[in-house]
This record gives C-alpha cells, structure tokens and sequence, in this order.
C-alpha cells in the first residue's frame, strides 16, 4: 500500500482546511502535504515524526510506523507489543490465517474462531491465545479430529 492509499485509507473525505492542518502539525509546506497525498512516484514514505505528528493532530489510533513507511500494523495494539504482533501486518495476519483455516477441519475452524472471539474480549491473554491458535493450525488434521469424527473429504 502506497503512503497516498495509507492516507485515503484514513482521510477518505478531506474537509477544507485539511492540507493546511497537516502543514502546520507537520512544520512543513503546503507543496510537500499535496506531494505526500498526490504524488506516489515521488513520494514514497514520510519522516517517522511527521507521521507521529499526523496521529496526534487528528486523535488517530494508529500506528505511526505504519502511516510512515507502511511496516508493522496499522491498529495500536490494546496491550504491550510483541514481537509478533509489530512483525505483521493485520491485511498480511488475516490473510494468512485465511489461508491456514481454508486447509483446516470444521473443528479446528470453531476452535479458531472460539479463540478469536475470547481474543477480543480478553485482550490481555493475546500471546497465550495467539500461541494456542498457531499450535491449532500447524497440528495434523487428525491430531485435532476428536475419536470417530471424519472430516468432509472421508465421507465421499
């Protein structure tokens, strides 16, 4: 995703006085703002604290580092980093979980998805429930299939 489509992403209607504001909480001029929103073959990336300057002028619950260069994840985490959740990004993360549970069993699809929703209620257990869901995914499909079930393709 390019810094303009980071940009729209988060300011898909810009009122006016918009490029102005940016300008004056950035320190910089009118000319680079509309290089930063306009300009993808000249402008690829924004200084960190720019961006920082960005989040903070519109009470934005972002990730600086994301805005910036488009690294890490967009969303503040709710607890402390981990090395896990700054090496991603959540488009990359649920993509790849798609992707794990597209090769997955319905029971390990609910288990998942019992996990995620424990998640976001306790968000203070997220290593544990991020461990749990990737030892789900990379377990044997008959390691999580409960005695006597079949999965889909055994019933054909």
């Amino acid at each position: 995703m390019t810094l303009q489509e980071r940009l729209k992403k988060l300011f898909p209607e810009q009122e006016r006085g918009f490029q102005a504001r940016i300008a004056r909480a950035c320190k910089v001029s009118g000319a680079t703002v509309s290089n930063w929103l306009n300009l993808p073959q000249k402008v690829s990336t924004m200084n960190l604290a720019h961006a920082e300057a960005i989040c903070a002028e519109f009470d934005l619950d972002i990730e600086p580092r994301w805005l910036a260069d488009g690294t890490g994840p967009m969303v503040r985490s709710a607890g402390p980093a981990t090395k896990a959740s700054t090496d991603v990004s959540l488009p990359d993360a649920l993509r790849a979980l798609g992707r794990a549970l597209a090769g997955a069993d319905d029971l390990s699809r609910l288990q998942v998805g019992s996990l995620l929703e424990m998640w976001i209620h306790q968000p203070d257990r997220y290593d544990e429930i991020e461990r749990r869901i990737i030892d789900l995914l990379r377990a044997p499909v008959t390691a999580r299939r409960p005695k006597g079930s079949t999965t889909r393709e055994e019933h054909q």
